[in-house]
C-alpha cells in the first residue's frame, strides 16, 4: 500500500467485539487490513485480518470465505486459522498463527538466482500446500511470491486466499462473474486472464512462474516462455527440471500438469533423497561359564547358560580383554585347586579298624 493509507486500527487499540488489541499494522490489501494483536486472555501474538472500512457487502463475503477454505484446510504448508467472527460495527475479521520470516517476493529480490535443489525444495512445499487445497476442490487464483511465506523455520506458507474459488458450483454460491477478472496480472494463467472459468492448472501455471523467477530472478512472463525454449535459459538447471517448467507454464492448459501434486511428482526427481542413517554396529559377544559347554553353533544360540554382553563394536577390545583376564582367572583357580587335592592324605576305608570309626556313634 501507499504512504497516504490510513490503517483503521492504531497501537494499542482494542478490536471490539474480540479478546484482540492491536500491537502493529502488518499490510493491507484491497480486501482487508492486517495487524499484529496480542489476545489479551492467553497472552498469545496472533495476526487479525479485517475487511476494509467502506467494503462492500460482496468484499466482506469473500472475507468470509477465505475465513471458512482456510478453515478446512489443516496443512503444515498453508497458513494456519484460529476463528472468525464479526466486530462491532459488522466488520468481518479472522485471527490466524502470526510468522516471522519473509516473503517469496523477498527471497528472490535478495538470493535468486539461487541453486535449482533449493529452488525445488522451496516449491515443493508451495505445491504441498496448494494440493492440500485442491483436496478441497479449491483453486486459490492469486499464487505470486508475496502470497507465499518462508518462515524462519524454513517453511513455506500459502497465504492470502481471498480470491478462492470452488471449483463445485453446487457446494457455494459463487462471488466471481463470467468475464470478471480477479488477480495479480503477471502471474495469471492466460485463461483466466481472458475471465472464463478456471481450474487446478491456473494455479499450476503460477506456481511454474514462481520457480522460474527463484532460478532467474524477477523476470515477466515472455521472458520466461522465451527461456525455456533456450538452451542455456536457466543456467545450470538441468534439462529435465526446464522441461517441467516449460510444461507448468504452457500457454494451452491441456499441456500443463494436471494438478499441483502431479506437478510435484514431477519436480522431486530434481530434489537428492536425504541421507539414510545407518545404525551404529553393534556386536553380540556370548562366552559360556560351563567347561561342558560345547563351541557355539553359529546357527543358533548356545545351548548352556551363558552371559551375553551386547555393545557398540567400539568397546570389542574392551570385552576381550576382560574375557581373556577370566580365562586366565579360571585357569589359575583350577590349577591351585588341583595342586592342594594332591597334598591331602587319602582315608583308607577297606579296613576293619576304618569300618568301626566310620560307624562309631557317639
Amino acid at each position: 500500500m501507499g504512504a497516504e493509507f490510513s490503517y483503521s486500527f492504531q497501537e494499542g487499540q482494542w478490536l471490539e467485539g474480540t479478546p484482540y488489541r492491536v500491537v502493529r499494522p502488518l499490510g493491507a490489501g484491497g480486501m482487508g487490513e492486517v495487524y499484529e494483536v496480542d489476545h489479551t486472555r492467553t497472552g498469545t501474538r496472533r495476526a487479525v485480518k479485517v475487511a476494509r472500512k467502506h467494503a462492500d457487502a460482496p468484499m466482506s463475503r469473500r472475507l468470509l470465505r477465505e475465513a471458512r477454505a482456510l478453515r478446512l484446510i489443516e496443512h503444515p504448508n498453508v497458513v494456519r486459522v484460529y476463528e472468525a467472527g464479526m466486530l462491532s460495527g459488522e466488520r468481518p475479521y479472522f485471527s490466524m498463527e502470526l510468522l516471522e520470516g519473509m516473503s517469496l517476493r523477498t527471497v528472490i529480490a535478495e538470493q535468486a538466482p539461487m541453486m535449482h535443489e533449493r529452488a525445488v525444495r522451496l516449491m515443493l512445499q508451495v505445491l504441498d500446500g496448494l494440493s492440500a487445497i485442491q483436496a478441497r476442490h479449491l483453486v486459490h487464483r492469486d499464487i505470486k511470491p508475496s502470497n507465499l511465506f518462508l518462515d524462519h523455520r524454513g517453511v513455506v506458507k500459502v497465504l492470502d486466499l481471498g480470491i478462492v474459488k470452488s471449483i463445485q458450483p453446487t457446494l457455494s454460491q459463487s462471488l466471481t462473474k463470467e468475464g470478471m477478472v480477479l488477480g495479480t496480472t503477471k502471474y495469471m494463467a492466460p485463461e483466466q486472464l481472458m475471465g472464463v472459468s478456471v481450474d487446478a492448472r491456473a494455479d499450476v501455471f503460477a506456481a511454474g512462474l514462481v520457480l522460474a523467477e527463484l532460478l532467474i530472478g524477477r523476470k515477466g512472463r515472455k521472458e520466461i516462455w522465451r527461456r525455456c525454449e533456450s538452451e542455456d535459459g536457466f543456467g545450470d538447471a538441468p534439462p529435465g527440471l526446464v522441461s517441467a517448467i516449460r510444461r507448468a507454464v504452457a500457454r494451452d492448459p491441456t499441456l500443463r500438469f494436471s494438478s499441483a501434486q502431479q506437478m510435484a511428482t514431477a519436480l522431486r526427481v530434481w530434489v537428492p533423497a536425504p541421507p539414510i542413517p545407518m545404525p551404529r554396529q553393534k556386536t553380540r559377544v556370548a562366552f559360556c561359564l560351563s567347561t561342558a559347554c560345547k563351541p557355539p553353533d553359529p546357527r543358533r544360540e548356545p545351548s548352556c547358560r551363558s552371559l551375553r554382553i551386547v555393545h557398540h563394536a567400539g568397546w570389542l577390545w574392551g570385552i576381550q580383554i576382560g574375557i581373556l583376564a577370566l580365562a586366565l582367572t579360571a585357569m589359575v583357580l583350577a590349577t591351585t585347586v588341583a595342586w592342594k587335592s594332591t597334598r591331602q592324605p587319602s582315608l583308607d576305608t577297606s579296613g576293619p579298624a576304618a569300618c568301626s570309626v566310620l560307624l562309631e556313634r557317639p
